[in-house]
């Protein structure tokens, strides 16, 4: 049991829950930030319309990214045109000029980030669905698929070797044998050579 009182613990309680409510953390960090700007902000307020805005999203509705994009990049766009004045006026001060411009491209260039952003999120490029192509050099073929025959169990294995001679005990069919044929039968005699004799050898 806890010694705190029902009511801290309550509050307690209710703190760990806000630690991990992102809406939460969203409108204390978005308070703290503004609030040396706009004074003090009510919480509860901030976490209805960000809560409200993330139901918008979740059911389709994106107007609400638009406009935060559009106007992010609207105010890239006044950082990077006061930087860029401020350092037309430190032209005397190198080290001040180059900071200046550094950062006034910088703010330029996630404005230019963030109209892409806008810009896909308007127009999403088409998803493509491409095949499996196989390319292979020389006379190669690659089968992305397996065919059974009809009552084949589907497994796959090494086929028996079907060289035309190994048929696991199987000849090749040379037909019905034929009785020896009497063509050619009677050959010549060859004259006998006596290379002794031959005075030509």
């Amino acid at each position: 049991m806890s010694d705190l009182p029902s009511d801290e613990t309550a509050d307690k309680d209710c703190m760990s829950g806000h630690l991990l409510d992102p809406h939460f953390n969203a409108a204390a960090i978005a308070g703290t930030f503004g609030e040396k700007e706009f004074g003090a902000l009510d919480l509860d307020v901030l976490m209805d319309v960000l809560a409200h805005s993330c139901r918008r999203v979740a059911g389709g509705d994106l107007s609400d990214v638009e406009a935060m994009l559009l106007t992010q990049a609207h105010a890239l766009q006044a950082i990077f045109t006061a930087l860029a004045l401020e350092a037309r006026r430190t032209e005397h001060y190198h080290r001040q000029v180059e900071l200046r411009l550094r950062l006034a491209l910088k703010a330029q260039s996630q404005c230019r980030a963030t109209l892409e952003a806008l810009a896909a999120l308007k127009n999403p490029r088409p998803v493509a669905f491409v095949a499996q192509a196989n390319i292979a050099n020389g006379p190669q073929q690659v089968n992305n698929f397996s065919a059974t025959a009809p009552g084949d169990s589907g497994t796959t294995g090494n086929r028996p070797n079907e060289l035309l001679e190994d048929q696991h005990g199987q000849r090749m069919d040379t037909g019905t044998a034929r009785e020896a044929g009497r063509a050619h039968s009677e050959l010549a005699a060859v004259a006998t050579v006596n290379g002794a004799t031959d005075g030509g050898r």
